[in-house]
């Protein structure tokens, strides 16, 4: 059984309080004046551990920061604990060695001779909700409660983290309609693989706008403002263009699964989302004429000078008036881009602007020039297939043009093997298989190691011993095999089918693959068809249905192996 021992402080307690109930009629000597310390003690008001109230709640990915907390006893140590290392991390020496792989971060601290108070550095990473735990151990107070070291009650705080916005600032982005027409807005600080949503929307109006004898105005819509055009397969970064003076916000959203979409009472937790208001203006203007200054007034004593009689006015010239407000005809029309690359089923807003400002007639006509690839609408070019079309606007006799490119991205990437053997000197060919079948993505092929094999189109080469990985890649899809090339063939002792029977239609194909015995086998593949009139195989194990009937697709290996599977074609 461990012993238990009372401090100083304790001791006094049970003293005084024996003295005041007479228990006790003498004091010890060394424990004399403990009860009026103890008096004076209990007359201070005790400080109690407690975060800062001026620590950070709300912090921007990427900035950095400190918690304190106060009320704490010289020579006490603090235990930090942060539940989320992605979200807050701590600023310490060695910890980040300590807690690589750990979702959880902690650091320790301790309270300075004569101090109160320890600090902490923390830093933010991707946009979410950290809970900061805080432990705090005081020091033992004698030699014997050193088995018995006190800790206190955890204190906790929570820190919501924002992703950031690089191209806002102050919450505004500022747009001229004859100098910067554009912005790029930049997301950065969220967690990998998250899809991020935009969407804009005019300000609230305090007194809404009432409807007409007709019936209800149309509502004006932000893209008549300013139009936000979000990158393809990258949602973190968005173009703002502007279309006419005016005021949008702009909010940019965590896309969330359907399940964890909230209710309609439910709010969005902050870090989720932000908005910012994009100002557009029609930038600065030549100062008008100056005000000239009118007839001297006579002073008092002065009579008036006699005033010219009125002009007569000039008989109408021939075209009307000439003023600035008559409707003058167009002189010229621009599109808010001439060149745009859109995905397949993907659209893209264009903005026509006609000249001059006072133009009699600003009906824009808009029209594509290969439907199959693109078409337009007031202004949305909506992708169709690959391929390169032109839009046009018109306006009067005046025209302006876009090119659309249309591409198709790749989905997926296969390969007709995930491993082979080889050996040195040997020559293998491999097939990548591209999905769909109209992507625009070429593909490229690479290895890992150029010294044991090299690869051009899907074709290996051993060069020596060893292993190597090559890879396939179509835009941001890939594949890989892993070569190894061994200094001595291996044959096979069986080869089989993954298919011993198959029934097609015409033009339709099937993918063959073939399991050697042992798997490290070297031997090389050749494949035939009994009646390629009917169905035909590729040096790759595709076959093709050609017409109605029968055929027998038969593979060898290179040690005279042989599997078969009979096609029928209907």
């Amino acid at each position: 059984m461990k012993k238990k021992f009372l401090s100083k402080k304790h001791m006094a307690v049970l003293l005084s309080a024996a003295l005041a109930a007479g228990s006790l009629s003498f004091v010890p000597a060394e424990y004399e004046g403990l009860s009026m310390v103890h008096a004076q003690e209990e007359s201070e008001e005790t400080a109690t551990p407690a975060f800062a109230e001026d620590n950070p709640t709300i912090m921007t990915s990427g900035d950095e920061g400190a918690l304190k907390i106060t009320g704490l006893e010289a020579g006490s140590t603090v235990t930090w604990t942060s539940d989320n290392k992605g979200v807050i991390d701590f600023v310490t020496e060695g910890a980040e060695e300590k807690q690589e792989e750990a979702e959880e971060a902690t650091a320790e601290t301790t309270v300075e001779a004569e101090a109160t108070e320890t600090t902490v550095k923390v830093k933010a990473g991707v946009a979410g909700k950290a809970t900061i735990t805080a432990t705090v151990k005081e020091k033992a107070e004698a030699e014997a409660a050193q088995e018995q070291e006190g800790e206190s009650t955890p204190l906790t705080c929570e820190i919501t983290v924002n992703f950031k916005l690089e191209g806002v600032e102050e919450g505004n982005v500022n747009l001229d309609l004859k100098e910067n027409k554009t912005a790029e807005i930049m997301v950065s600080g969220i967690a990998e693989g998250t899809e991020l949503e935009w969407s804009s929307s005019l300000p609230a109006k305090e007194d809404p706008e009432k409807p007409d004898e007709e019936g209800e105005p149309e509502a004006p819509k932000a893209e008549d403002v300013a139009t936000v055009t979000v990158e393809e397969n990258n949602t973190t970064k968005a173009t703002v263009t502007a279309v006419a003076v005016g005021e949008i916000n702009v909010t940019v959203a965590v896309k969330e699964e359907a399940e964890e979409v909230q209710s309609d009472e439910a709010q969005t937790e902050s870090w989720k989302q932000q908005t910012f208001t994009v100002k557009v203006t029609e930038g600065q203007t030549e100062d008008p004429t100056p005000e000239q200054p009118g007839p001297e007034q006579p002073t008092p004593e002065q009579p008036a000078p006699e005033q010219p009689a009125p002009e007569q006015p000039k008989p109408e010239q021939p075209g009307g008036d000439t003023g600035t407000n008559t409707p003058a005809a167009v002189s010229g029309i621009t599109l808010s881009q001439t060149e745009i690359s859109l995905n397949k089923g993907k659209t893209a807003v264009l903005t026509a602007t006609v000249a001059p400002e006072n133009a009699a007639d600003k009906t824009v006509i808009w029209s594509s020039s290969n439907e199959k690839v693109a078409t337009v609408s007031d202004g949305t070019v909506t992708a169709v297939s690959k391929g390169t079309a032109t839009v046009t606007a018109k306006a009067g006799d005046k025209t302006a043009t876009c090119t659309v490119t249309v591409k198709v991205p790749a989905s997926k990437v296969t390969l007709n093997t995930k491993q082979i053997y080889m050996v040195k000197g040997k020559s293998v060919n491999v097939k990548a298989t591209v999905t769909p079948s109209d992507t625009t993505d070429r593909t490229s092929w690479s290895t890992s190691n150029k010294k044991v094999a090299t690869v051009k189109n899907g074709k290996i080469s051993a060069k020596k011993t060893g292993k190597a990985t090559v890879t396939v890649k179509a835009g941001s899809k890939k594949a890989t095999v892993k070569v190894n090339v061994v200094s001595k063939a291996k044959k096979a002792t069986k080869v089989t089918l993954n298919k011993k029977k198959a029934t097609l239609k015409v033009k339709k194909t099937l993918s063959l693959k073939t399991t050697l015995k042992p798997s490290s086998s070297t031997d090389t593949l050749k494949w035939t068809s009994s009646n390629k009139k009917v169905a035909k195989v590729d040096k790759f194990g595709t076959v093709t249905a050609v017409k109605k009937g029968k055929a027998t697709i038969t593979v060898k290996t290179s040690s005279g192996k042989k599997a078969t599977c009979k096609i029928t074609v209907k």
